[in-house]
């Protein structure tokens, strides 16, 4: 059975729950990033991530390799040996339809000249107006091409947070820890020339 109440975790009590859950996790992750828009909200999420991460602790011997908590028997992280081969193969990790990133410029600097240059940007929630129709890949490009690092976490390093509907937990950490909150439409205007 899986609780969805809790305050701070969604409680699993059992095998198949905990199944479930990792199914709900897996594909609201894959909705999010695909399409910028997750059947969870972030706290609702962070809530089941957290309740999985219980649930295997108590229970190792459970742990599915597909996890979002990313533990294998021990906790080794899945993935970057399934990556390696598939680069070795000739998959390229650009998003079709994405820009490849241009030639590098003069150390790792951003050109000052840019919009974004030197700050880190964390983007959640739905996005809208300009920026309606982009993915978290596409808002992550965004950020880059603007002289940005896109972040996926909020931080007191987080220069600001670009909150759309439904921003949930990382907006409430944002609130605490001071960093500026945009509205995708503030940001669109910000990056206005670096839209494709």
């Amino acid at each position: 059975m899986v609780m969805t109440n809790a305050p701070g975790l969604t409680e699993i009590d059992d095998q198949a729950a905990y199944a479930a859950a990792v199914q709900t996790a897996v594909s609201a992750a894959a909705a999010y990033y695909g399409e910028g828009d997750s059947p969870l909200d972030d706290d609702a999420f962070d809530r089941l991530v957290r309740g999985i991460a219980a649930y295997e602790q108590a229970h190792p011997e459970h742990v599915l390799p597909d996890s979002p908590t990313g533990k294998v028997a021990g906790g080794a992280v899945i993935g970057a040996p399934l990556i390696d081969k598939l680069v070795a193969a000739g998959l390229t990790m650009t998003e079709p339809g994405a820009t490849a990133p241009g030639p590098a410029t003069s150390a790792e600097e951003p050109s000052a000249d840019l919009p974004l240059a030197g700050l880190s940007v964390v983007v959640t929630g739905a996005m809208s107006g300009p920026l309606a129709d982009l993915s978290r890949n596409e808002m992550n490009e965004l950020v880059e091409r603007a002289g940005g690092k896109a972040s996926s976490s909020v931080s007191a390093r987080t220069s600001f947070l670009v909150a759309g509907d439904k921003a949930g937990s990382k907006r409430a950490k944002a609130e605490k820890l001071g960093v500026e909150i945009k509205t995708p439409e503030e940001f669109a205007a910000l990056v206005a020339d670096h839209l494709l």
